[in-house]
């Protein structure tokens, strides 16, 4: 048998690509085991209930102003992705804040998806200590989400007053033609060209840029404040120092990116199931 008549008798099966969120960077999930979760069960019923927060609406809404000193989340939030996405929001708009999952988190007796709490208590303090010991213990806390964006006054970006224009100033902004059979603009010769004429035998790339898509390169933009400057790499991947400053971006939003997955070809297919026609 041929291999053309093979292929026809067994055609290869069609591939289904999905778009799924997922999220920019890894996050820990603060998973505690069952010691240490009676260990901060026993601090958390002794903390007074002004400063308890139950329910997610009320805990994000704590977290959103910036008040909420811990948060604790059940070990089975669902979905577990929107429980990564709190924890990496709440440590962007807050890095003292402390997380933990505790596996049947409950308050009242009753069992709870997310509870914040507020500070201000000696015994909230002790709660804080014990938590704090355990993050560290078990590395909760990695490099990414714990990277903090400090904005002090002094290091704000310096903006300039705006002033009035003379009319020198003004009309230095604009190109005229001195004489009518002249440009208003004449542009430099570059060197290159200047020792083609000469006959240089060597050659001289001199400002030289590539368009080639093939080779990794990268174009900087400087400008005159430090804190504008950006790298960007021409082949299109993120380099290490655009990286930096992605982990390092302001504001309490972070943003889901979506990945392009093929589903298992070779997944268990339900029998009973039935095409609707």
């Amino acid at each position: 048998m041929s291999e053309k008549s093979k292929s026809l008798k067994n055609p290869k099966a069609s591939k289904t690509i999905r778009n799924v969120l997922v999220q920019p960077f890894k996050t820990k999930w603060p998973l505690v085991n069952e010691n240490d979760a009676k260990r901060v069960t026993k601090f958390l019923e002794e903390v007074p209930r002004d400063h308890v927060v139950v329910g997610t609406n009320a805990a994000l809404e704590l977290l959103h102003t910036a008040k909420a000193c811990a948060l604790f989340l059940t070990s089975d939030f669902h979905p577990h992705i929107l429980g990564k996405q709190i924890i990496r929001m709440a440590r962007r708009n807050l890095s003292t804040v402390k997380i933990l999952a505790i596996p049947g988190l409950k308050w009242d007796d009753n069992l709870q998806k997310m509870i914040a709490i507020r500070s201000g208590d000696q015994r909230v303090d002790s709660l804080l200590q014990a938590m704090e010991e355990i993050i560290k213990a078990n590395d909760f806390e990695d490099d990414l989400c714990a990277s903090t964006v400090s904005i002090k006054k002094d290091e704000l970006r310096k903006r300039k007053v705006a002033t009035k224009m003379g009319p020198e100033e003004i009309s230095g902004l604009y190109l005229t033609r001195s004489e009518s059979n002249q440009r208003a603009f004449i542009p430099r010769i570059s060197s290159y060209a200047t020792k083609s004429k000469v006959g240089d035998a060597k050659t001289d790339w001199g400002e030289f840029i590539s368009f080639n898509k093939s080779t990794s390169e990268s174009m900087e933009f400087e400008s005159e404040e430090e804190d504008l400057e950006q790298k960007v790499n021409i082949a299109g991947k993120l380099n290490a120092k655009s990286n930096e400053s992605l982990k390092k971006q302001s504001g309490p939003y972070i943003g889901l990116t979506v990945n392009r997955i093929q589903g298992n070809p070779n997944r268990r297919k339900n029998p009973k199931m039935k095409k609707i026609k």
